[in-house]
């Protein structure tokens, strides 16, 4: 694209409304939230498979976004169904 990183930000941004680094945040939590929702696979594997190296930083990250650690996440969607 012959963009500087910086750049290509600044245009990310002005087109989207948000920075890269927060739309890559942002899929990799959808991502896991449909793990949670269609997987029994555990914490650490969901984190994993999310990008994540530490299922405690994923634990902390999944729940300032969505206000619920990702347990009650589960558990919330699998009753609600």
């Amino acid at each position: 694209m012959a963009l500087s990183p910086s750049r290509f930000a600044h245009l990310f941004a002005a087109e989207t409304g948000r920075t890269p680094m927060r739309a890559v945040r942002e899929a990799r939590m959808r991502h896991a939230a449909t793990l949670l929702e269609a997987t029994d696979l555990d914490i650490g594997r969901v984190a994993a498979a999310s990008g994540f190296v530490s299922p405690f930083h994923f634990s902390r990250a999944f729940r300032r976004e969505y206000g619920v650690p990702p347990r009650d996440y589960r558990a919330r969607g699998r009753i609600g169904g």
